[in-house]
């Protein structure tokens, strides 16, 4: 895999043991048909090129997303998905030697998990540079800043005309029930 020197050297040796996990799926049989196929309906629809490909991706979007830099807590976060890939490789040998409904499941979900627990260092990033923006979102968000501004000075004017339009709102729908009122004489 082509190396993305921008990310954290942390991030880095989590990619390359993802893409080591999944070159270990791959290789761990040269059967192409999917666990279903072999063994029936109660193991999941996927060969080993699918399965290698849940560890190939997580490692593909880490490098696409990851940071420069990490803080304490997220290189504590990467320690722990480390491990957990560490121990996948020990899983791996389960997958395709019949014991598969069992040992695919606690593959995926411990990607998922690492991914899960990754999002907060794989999320939305800070834009440093405007120019990055598409030209065509930042002109709707000067347009967005722009009306925000405009706006912005009136807000308390607009408060009290908003407050003034519900208060005849309401009184126009109570109009009919007070009139029927005011026209029932007194003693009925």
């Amino acid at each position: 895999m082509a190396t993305n020197p921008s990310i954290s050297p942390d991030l880095h040796t989590l990619c390359e043991a993802l893409d080591a996990l999944s070159e270990k799926v791959v290789s761990s049989t040269a059967e192409n048909r999917t666990m279903q196929e072999l063994w029936g309906w109660q193991f999941p629809p996927l060969n080993r090129i699918s399965l290698s490909r849940a560890a190939r991706d997580l490692a593909s979007a880490i490098r696409r997303h990851g940071p420069e830099t990490v803080d304490a807590a997220g290189i504590g976060i990467i320690g722990q998905a480390k491990e957990s890939v560490e121990k996948l490789n020990g899983v791996v040998q389960y997958i395709f030697n019949g014991n598969g409904n069992t040992a695919t499941p606690i593959y995926l979900g411990t990607l998922s998990r690492i991914r899960e627990d990754l999002e907060t260092l794989l999320g939305w990033q800070p834009i440093t540079d405007s120019n990055q923006i598409p030209s065509k979102m930042a002109r709707r968000l000067r347009s967005f800043q722009a009306t925000l501004e405009e706006i912005e000075p009136d807000a308390e004017a607009l408060k009290g005309k908003i407050k003034l339009i519900n208060e005849a709102h309401e009184a126009a729908e109570s109009l009919p029930t007070d009139l029927g009122r005011s026209r029932r004489p007194e003693g009925k």
